[in-house]
């Protein structure tokens, strides 16, 4: 799994400099609808569509996915010449990235959006009844809330799955949010079957993050005379290469045939945390495991994305604990699985570490150098963990083995600005 320099010294910095966090909810509570608006809101924005002279010809909603992607609807800018996103008084060019039809979904990127991602989960979680909240931006009105319940799973006229609701939706509100009572993203509001009361549908999320929009984000042709374990080939020599958009496109093609193949979503899921897709990743990764329970080493990268992810939040924000807590049970999964696995003893460490409870981090950090000896990036961590419990003498003996085994970390472990011996 790749470890970013930058984030391995933000966690280790994190495990020796403690925040007094609130208790947050846990991912199973529902929350009130102002609970779920505070959440979401900050991830929701307005599309303007613009023709050939800069005019808004067309105006829509659209939810972050990632820190410079959104996705709406497809039909919201479909024949505009340029788009642009708005929230607030802030307003961001923006381009086109990936445009499905089929799915009546578009995702656009904006280079210095840096939005707050929403968080995602599967229509497989979405049941009749379930209270949603959909929030977009009705004839322009930005980030209007309205409340309803599934009313029912259906299929649309090309096969796909669309999440029926009773929460209202006005035009304008077209590639808004429908979030469940956990402020999790399961899908894009939509026109897509129109009249009736009660007859407001959603794209479930599997098709934003999933395998259609995926592979359609990547310009290969298609090869509809190679099998699928020839297609598969080609993107584990693409992936041995570390060319990681080609790997994506292919094992995009190779899911769209084998939707259960759960090591292709492996693939497909490590490729994009290669990249710095940590949420189109942990989406894949959560297809694997779904597929294959006992999948070690799926665990332990679902849990790393999560963890990754919670890093992204603002120390002591409303999902940071949430997410660190989330990252610990995958790894916990993951070392019941592969208990041999020095990653996942090692990300299980940082896990709680970053929960203050530094001596489970300890023991964690201890077990994955039994594995694999004198590893100094998890050295770096026990010695941060030592800090942290004030074991003066320990972080010593570990400033002394890093000098052996890398003079770079041990300089760093030193470093009033990135070391744990200050304390």
């Amino acid at each position: 799994m790749p470890q970013p320099r930058a984030l391995m010294l933000t966690l280790s910095l994190l495990v020796i400099s403690p925040q007094v966090l609130g208790a947050q909810s846990s991912p199973t509570d529902s929350l009130s609808a102002r609970e779920v608006f505070a959440r979401t809101s900050p991830s929701v924005f307005v599309v303007e569509a613009l023709d050939g002279n800069g005019s808004v010809k067309a105006l829509g909603s659209a939810v972050a996915i990632s820190s410079r992607e959104v996705v709406t609807n497809n039909h919201v800018v479909e024949g505009a010449s340029k788009v642009r996103l708005r929230q607030g008084d802030k307003r961001w060019e923006a381009s086109i990235a990936a445009m499905d039809a089929t799915h009546d979904i578009c995702r656009i990127n904006a280079a210095t959006l840096a939005a707050r991602p929403a968080v995602v989960s599967s229509v497989s979680t979405v049941k009749v009844g379930d209270r949603v909240y959909a929030i977009g931006a009705p004839e322009g009105l930005e980030l209007s809330l309205s409340e309803g319940l599934v009313s029912g799973i259906r299929t649309g006229d090309s096969g796909e799955s669309l999440i029926q609701t009773s929460a209202p939706i006005s035009h304008g509100s077209s590639g808004g949010g429908l979030f469940n009572d956990r402020a999790e993203l399961i899908g894009i509001t939509t026109f897509y079957v129109k009249g009736g009361q009660n007859l407001n549908f959603a794209i479930p999320s599997d098709w934003i993050l999933g395998r259609t929009a995926m592979a359609l984000k990547h310009d290969l042709p298609s090869t509809p005379s190679k099998s699928v374990a020839e297609l598969f080939q080609d993107g584990q020599d693409a992936f041995d290469a570390q060319d990681w958009n080609r790997a994506i496109a292919i094992f995009g093609q190779v899911l769209n045939e084998n939707p259960d193949d759960w090591l292709a979503w492996q693939r497909l899921g490590h490729a994009h945390l290669r990249i710095g897709q940590k949420v189109e990743a942990f989406e894949c990764l959560k297809h694997a495991v779904r597929i294959k329970p006992d999948f070690g080493s799926g665990w332990r990268d679902l849990g790393w994305t999560a963890l990754s992810q919670a890093l992204d939040e603002q120390v002591g924000g409303s999902s940071y604990r949430e997410r660190a807590s989330t990252a610990e049970g995958y790894l916990k999964k993951a070392i019941t699985y592969s208990p041999d696995d020095p990653d996942a003893w090692h990300y299980y460490g940082m896990a709680v570490g970053v929960q203050d409870r530094h001596a489970e981090a300890r023991d964690a950090f201890k077990k994955s150098l039994q594995l694999r000896p004198n590893d100094p990036t998890v050295l770096f961590a026990l010695g941060c963990a030592y800090s942290s419990m004030k074991d003066r003498r320990s972080v010593k003996a570990v400033y002394d083995q890093l000098k052996t085994v890398s003079p770079d970390e041990a300089n760093s472990f030193a470093s009033p600005i990135t070391g744990c011996m200050k304390n």
